[in-house]
């Protein structure tokens, strides 16, 4: 983290078992949308509360990534 509070991820590391690949491509694109999806959750995953509610409604005012 730096002086703002700010966290920047330099690196991920990932090792998957999924047996035979037979389209790599497609194996390495769902593990780097997992990727994506996991570091949003960690990073911007929040619900937050004004006078006893919630604030989201839905997907459009929940921020999932940066």
């Amino acid at each position: 983290m730096d002086d703002a509070g700010n966290v920047k991820v330099d690196r991920v590391v990932c090792a998957v078992d999924c047996g035979t690949a037979i389209n790599p491509s497609i194996v390495a694109g769902q593990i780097e949308g997992g990727i994506g999806f996991g570091l949003g959750a960690a990073l911007y995953g929040a619900i937050t509360l004004k006078d006893g509610r919630v604030e989201q409604s839905n997907f459009n005012d929940y921020r999932f990534c940066a």
